[in-house]
């Protein structure tokens, strides 16, 4: 089967995990048997952490991204959009990325007859989709973030029902968003859990600790994982926390745990090569 995937999240130069579990994703099709082509919806304007900075590198990054590139093996385009900030428009980012995104699979699909495409988050991906009207069935994995807080925005809710409602099958996470997804409109729908690849090797027991790997961005709430350890101060004395990532909530987390008297129990490693 041929699939085209259309993402938002996915791996970009000058950042190489975002959305990595995406590719991760896509390299797991692949091994399935399906052929993959992937799409990525490109905003080509700097993040707020980028404008507040000032750092050229980082400001000049967006509009520096190769508008095609490969993957371990899986072709890659970059498909540029215009849209207002994120925070006055994200809802309705579908409607600005689909015309883009229409020409790009109409181009795509003269050199590879795709089958299905596969829109990761309701909105804008699956949104964008629906919009450009592919010529094939569409299928929608929803990450939570979509059908929780985009769906519940002024700007988010029909774009993100229109999408479920339009799609042919409506990928779930867990039992719970598989839920939201129907109350919002997908008929079709099916339970996948995330998952990871385990080891044969196993930690020694001796000690504890907890293991969060993510970027090191606000959204992702690392403050709270710092205030329970500090709950646990007494009852877990050598409880430690390690985090794997980078990002611009650095200085504050390292501030926190300074101020709770936890910088012994924490351990920042920064970015790790995947193995």
């Amino acid at each position: 089967m041929r699939v085209a995937i259309v993402a938002e999240y996915y791996p970009r130069a000058a950042d190489p995990v975002l959305g990595v579990w995406a590719h991760r994703q896509a390299l797991a099709a692949r091994e399935a048997g399906a052929d993959v082509r992937v799409l990525v919806l490109h905003r080509p304007v700097p993040p707020k952490a980028a404008l507040r900075s000032r750092d050229p590198r980082q400001l000049a990054a967006p509009l520096r991204q190769p508008l095609r590139t490969e993957l371990d093996g899986i072709e890659v385009r970059y498909v540029p959009f215009l849209a207002p900030t994120r925070a006055r428009s994200y809802g309705s980012w579908g409607a600005w990325a689909a015309p883009t995104l229409s020409l790009a699979l109409r181009r795509l699909r003269r050199e590879f007859p795709y089958e299905l495409v596969h829109a990761h988050y309701a909105a804008p991906g699956g949104d964008a989709v629906r919009r450009a009207r592919p010529g094939a069935p569409y299928v929608v994995s929803v990450h939570g973030g979509d059908v929780l807080a985009v769906a519940r925005r002024a700007d988010g809710e029909v774009p993100v029902r229109k999408a479920l409602e339009g799609a042919r099958l409506v990928l779930a996470n867990s039992a719970a968003i598989e839920q939201r997804a129907r109350s919002l409109g997908a008929t079709d729908t099916r339970v996948v859990h995330l998952g990871t690849d385990l080891t044969s090797e196993r930690p020694s027991s001796d000690g504890a600790a907890i293991v969060t790997v993510a970027n090191l961005v606000a959204r992702k709430r690392h403050a709270d994982v710092l205030r329970a350890l500090w709950l646990l101060r007494d009852s877990h004395p050598a409880l430690a926390w390690i985090v794997v990532g980078d990002g611009p909530e650095r200085p504050a987390i390292e501030r926190l745990a300074t101020e709770l008297g936890l910088s012994g129990r924490l351990h920042l490693t920064g970015r790790l090569p995947h193995a």
